[in-house]
């Protein structure tokens, strides 16, 4: 367990696995959306050839289309770059936690203060 008697390096390399984590985590939910719309769509593609229903072929085709974007763009959670929105936000998200931290440390707030505002925080 990480605590205040860690250097600055293993509390940035323990944002750096969360932050891989969540990155993952979206990935997966991203790229499992995007497998069902394409599983939908090869579903309406078989029953639209077996009954001869056109419409219904070509309903699947635009689900199977819009399926491998989503599954496409779900590789985007993968990108490291240090001025998305995403960065952004948890670098200032980190920031505020560092400084909870040193007011807990310090005694400018008790305990009871300092989980408050790590679960603001954490729905942020």
């Amino acid at each position: 367990m990480i605590g205040f008697g860690q250097s600055e390096e293993a509390l940035k390399l323990r944002d750096d696995v969360n932050d891989i984590n969540y990155r993952m985590e979206k990935h997966h939910q991203q790229f499992y959306k995007g497998a069902m719309l394409n599983s939908i769509g090869v579903g309406s593609i078989i029953l639209g050839v077996s009954s001869a229903i056109n419409p219904i072929t070509y309903i699947g085709s635009a689900f199977i289309l819009a399926g491998n974007i989503v599954m496409i763009n779900s590789h985007k959670w993968f990108k490291n770059s240090g001025n998305s929105k995403y960065n952004s936000r948890m670098q200032t998200i980190k920031e505020k936690k560092r400084e909870l931290k040193e007011l807990l440390r310090y005694g400018k707030i008790n305990q009871e203060e300092y989980n408050n505002a790590i679960k603001k925080l954490s729905k942020q």
